[in-house]
């Protein structure tokens, strides 16, 4: 009997650990560091470059943003979330771009307010969408990431694309979220 136990708490040790090694690993495609790179700046800025280069911001704030310290940094409906170090203010490095208007676009001219059409036309990512999600409470909203995730966590590095079916059927991006 002492054997079985034994024998059983090893297939559940193992079994655990296969599945923490599942949870835990990276999956998607790394996105190139110029298609995360917004009105000239790129992932990895620090907050006091991102000034010199766009000059002040429309609105600051800081925020606690998932229990960590965080600069927003707003020019028009192009928002840079900068995660503060423990150095300087102006240290505070760029982790997130929101884009919510079309002050901005990304790689391939793509902008809020430009069809899916567009965005699989412009050819800019060869492979398909990492993650394609429908919204639970809107059945004309949708969500698809180009990017690398950790399934079944809040991880992930790529961008998000929100999409809205307008009164035509064709998704609209209302959102472009790029994150480090």
């Amino acid at each position: 009997m002492k054997t079985v136990r034994i024998v059983v708490s090893m297939l559940m040790v193992l079994c655990f650990g296969v599945f923490m090694a599942s949870a835990s690993s990276i999956v998607g495609h790394k996105i190139p560091d110029n298609y995360m790179t917004v009105l000239g700046v790129p992932m990895g800025a620090k907050k006091a470059d991102i000034i010199r280069s766009l000059g002040e911001p429309t609105k600051t704030q800081f925020r606690l943003v998932r229990g960590e310290g965080t600069y927003i940094l707003s020019y028009g409906g192009t928002d840079f979330y900068c995660l503060k170090g423990e150095e300087t203010e102006d240290n505070a490095q760029l982790v997130r771009v929101i884009l919510t208007n079309r002050d901005a676009a990304i790689v391939g001219n793509i902008a809020v307010g430009d069809s899916i059409t567009k965005l699989a036309e412009a050819d800019i990512f060869d492979f398909q969408p990492d993650i394609v999600n429908h919204s639970d409470t809107d059945s004309r909203k949708a969500y698809i990431f180009y990017g690398r995730y950790i399934p079944r966590s809040d991880y992930t590095s790529g961008i998000w694309f929100h999409l809205y079916k307008n009164n035509k059927g064709e998704y609209i991006i209302t959102e472009i979220d790029i994150k480090r």
